[in-house]
């Protein structure tokens, strides 16, 4: 969410599909959760906040419970690709446009959710949410990325060997912290 002078200009919730064994999603799904946003509108409101925010929360139907709170951009701002965010920042005429199609990072979509949904016998499902969604690193104006998402998981496999370590663990290796 982005919020100025206690006031939410842009939210986004989404539902983490497909993610990284006890770690961060790889696929991002918006959805419409009153709970959440309420939430959001509530708390920016109480403490006046300014800038961006993002939670992590648990839903089990009941009530929502807040895990982490994170004063900053988060994954959510790959389903708001279309907005122009500067604008809700600059206190300018602002459109927030929540986009339908899902967002993903397709690597690690082959490295850790291909594996899982063979297992799962969910191949189906995760080739139709594979085609349905957005890469979030391409631009059609940059052709580079199809030969520099080789160098990212070439970097990534290197790191798993030289740290002696899993894909979850290395792939937010240099911005984890859990102290």
């Amino acid at each position: 969410s982005i919020a100025i002078e206690g006031q939410v200009k842009a939210h986004v919730t989404y539902e983490p599909m497909y993610r990284i064994p006890g770690s961060a999603s790889m696929y991002f799904k918006a959805i419409n959760h009153d709970k959440v946003a309420n939430f959001v509108k509530n708390f920016v409101k109480k403490f006046n906040f300014t800038g961006q925010i993002s939670f992590d929360i648990i839903d089990n139907n009941d009530n929502i419970y807040l895990i982490e709170c994170n004063p900053r951009a988060s994954s959510g701002l790959h389903l708001l690709y279309q907005s122009n965010l500067a604008n809700a920042f600059q206190k300018k005429i602002f459109q927030l446009i929540v986009n339908e199609k899902p967002s993903m990072l397709s690597y690690a979509m082959y490295l850790s959710a291909l594996p899982r949904s063979l297992k799962l016998s969910a191949l189906k499902k995760w080739r139709k949410n594979f085609l349905q969604a957005r890469e979030i690193i391409y631009d059609k104006t940059d052709k580079s990325f199809f030969i520099y998402q080789f160098f990212t998981l070439f970097e990534l496999m290197l790191y798993m060997l030289v740290k002696r370590s899993g894909f979850r663990h290395i792939s937010t290796y240099g911005i984890n912290y859990d102290g």
